[in-house]
């Protein structure tokens, strides 16, 4: 799974010159938020639940706006309605977007108030950018060595910046990896209770067997056996950042660590199988915040692994 997005700046700077916008004449910073579609052909329904009507499909890549989560489901603003999607299959990130302004003339007076008669502190050149805090009469506010100085609107453009981060688990994220190669092919959450739950705490990745299985994070190995409905399974805990979390690995068709054992993120663990309840070759996998606690018909301690991958 690819990260979603770094921190980064987008300014409103046209190639041909500096576009300018009429904006609210605030101080503040605005943030919204945002969600990138994460697989294709990924549904859009009318309501929160499988049985809605499909609207259309989405690619990949496509970015929405978030309007709200309800269960397992997110809603978005798709043209001008307001329709659901699995939140499995999208990454939530916030927009911010502030003001800058760049100085349109050289050795332009920098003032401690918004006067002629105000003492003057230094001065900027032109292409200098400072932040931009607000306007007062002819005046604008900015930030200047730290000072909320001003200077004079003629003299300066203001322009618009976006700047981007993932939301949620961001920080947590660099810390773990894709487990195996695949498509996925069963998402995080509701499911219908065919196979005796309705409530699926992980995800699948469907690929052939034999296909190796990665740690997700450095951690111990707390269980390695073949049991139940898992059949072949590889529990691990892993210390992120001073919170616990464990991962489950299920349905393999061998094992390459035991319990006890110290292994660091990336190393082999074992090979995607159909052990278990499993119908067809996949790997199954999980993972909770702390220990783990399961249950058939909701999260329990469970956590959307896509939010961390």
């Amino acid at each position: 799974m690819n990260k979603l997005l770094t921190t980064l700046t987008v300014s409103a700077i046209a190639v041909a010159g500096l576009t300018t916008f009429a904006v609210p004449k605030v101080d503040a910073a605005t943030t919204y938020y945002k969600v990138k579609v994460m697989d294709d052909g990924l549904r859009i329904r009318t309501g929160p639940s499988t049985s809605s009507s499909v609207i259309t499909g989405v690619a990949k890549g496509e970015t929405y706006k978030y309007l709200g989560r309800t269960g397992n489901w997110t809603k978005i603003l798709y043209g001008s309605s307001k329709v659901y999607v699995s939140s499995s299959y999208v990454k939530k990130y916030s927009v911010t977007r502030y003001y800058k302004i760049k100085v349109m003339a050289d050795n332009l007076r920098v003032r401690t108030s918004s006067s002629t008669s105000s003492q003057q502190v230094g001065s900027v050149d032109s292409g200098e950018t400072y932040r931009y805090l607000g306007k007062k009469g002819d005046w604008i506010k900015f930030l200047y060595n730290g000072e909320k100085r001003y200077v004079h609107a003629d003299y300066v453009k203001k322009y618009a910046v976006l700047k981007l981060t993932n939301s949620g688990a961001s920080k947590a994220s660099k810390n773990f990896v894709t487990p195996t190669s695949g498509p996925i092919t069963q998402g995080y959450g509701a499911a219908s209770g065919v196979y005796g739950y309705t409530f699926h705490n992980g995800i699948d990745y469907g690929a052939a067997k034999g296909t190796p299985v990665y740690a997700t994070a450095a951690g111990k190995v707390t269980t390695s056996k073949n049991y139940g409905a898992y059949g072949n399974y590889i529990m691990m805990t892993h210390t992120i950042d001073g919170s616990s979390f464990t991962s489950l690995y299920a349905h393999l068709n061998s094992r390459s660590v035991s319990v006890g054992q110290t292994v660091s993120q990336g190393q082999l663990i074992g090979t995607v199988g159909e052990t278990g309840n499993a119908f067809g070759a996949h790997l199954h996998f999980e993972l909770h915040r702390g220990t783990y606690v399961y249950s058939a018909t909701s999260a329990a301690s469970s956590v959307n692994p896509l939010d961390y991958l």
